[in-house]
């Protein structure tokens, strides 16, 4: 699995190099990041194929939601989507493929450790997380009244997670977009929520 997600990590990256920094004479010109259009067309097309890559890679359908593509981003890779527009940003021209690469492999490590850490002695790590696993997670945030397991991913599971011990809550508003959302039902001769 390990060297499954590194391809993935130097296709992003390649991918993203060739859809937007290839120059007039058809060669990739990394001095195009300076510009913040090409920095952005860079990003997305990263961000677009781990999405793709990671769906394809675990036989589920791509979220299109701009949160629940996030929570998917990290999910799966590590890699949230602000962090790596930062390094990108900072970087520029200087953003090499051994910096992505090792950027990667940190974020890969630390989504493993913290999942460990999180659940709590499990011996799951963030790659180890299964289907079967998205109940206790919900249950262990406190969500049971906002989240319907059976329709939660497993990279949102992962993220939410993360998000939970982070911040202590999962509020409605986090997770409202995604497909696992038990909307509220209205009370006779009230209005929703």
């Amino acid at each position: 699995m390990m060297t499954t997600m590194q391809v993935l990590h130097s296709e992003a990256f390649n991918k993203a190099a060739r859809a937007a920094l290839t120059n007039e004479q058809g060669l990739i010109d990394m001095k195009l990041l300076q510009h913040e259009g090409r920095q952005e067309m860079f990003i997305n097309a990263m961000v677009e194929h781990y999405v793709q890559g990671t769906a394809a890679m675990y036989g589920q359908k791509a979220p299109t939601d701009i949160l629940a593509r996030s929570l998917w981003l990290e999910g799966y890779t590590g890699l949230s989507q602000g962090n790596l527009s930062r390094m990108v940003r900072e970087q520029k021209s200087n953003y090499t493929l051994d910096q992505h690469m090792n950027m990667t492999v940190f974020a890969q490590e630390s989504l493993t450790n913290e999942m460990s850490k999180r659940l709590r002695g499990n011996a799951l790590s963030a790659s180890g997380l299964t289907n079967a696993d998205r109940a206790s997670i919900v249950k262990y945030m406190k969500a049971d009244d906002l989240l319907d397991p059976d329709r939660l991913t497993v990279p949102e599971a992962g993220s939410l997670l993360r998000m939970y011990q982070r911040e202590g809550v999962i509020g409605r508003r986090t997770v409202e977009s995604l497909a696992a959302y038990k909307r509220p039902t209205a009370e006779p001769g009230t209005a929703p929520r």
